[in-house]
């Protein structure tokens, strides 16, 4: 600090200064899905799929992308609104592997 009035002349005055950077990560976290329990249903029943358990670390929305990735050859199985948090399987007739819920 310099001390320019003109009774004093010009001084310079040491102060110590003290300089922190704190870093905050920014770093957005991928949310937790989770699809709910499994279900033992009957063949040709209608299915209703849950993903409302589904969270995000940073309290962001969660949006909802249900796919089935693995179906056996023939299989009509549909779902009713994979954008869904809680879509419906319809026309299965045997396990479908893999059915994920991906907020």
């Amino acid at each position: 600090m310099t001390d320019h009035s003109p009774q004093s002349g010009s001084r310079t005055y040491p102060l110590p200064l003290k300089v922190v950077l704190n870093i905050v990560s920014t770093a957005n976290r991928p949310p937790v899905a989770v699809a709910g329990p499994d279900q033992q249903v009957m063949v040709g029943s209608v299915v209703t799929l849950s993903g409302e358990a589904s969270y995000d670390s940073d309290g962001d929305p969660i949006t909802y992308l249900w796919t089935i990735e693995e179906a056996p050859e023939g299989s009509a199985a549909t779902l009713s609104d994979p954008s869904s948090v809680h879509p419906t399987l319809h026309r299965y007739g045997w396990n479908i592997q893999g059915l994920t819920g991906c907020p």
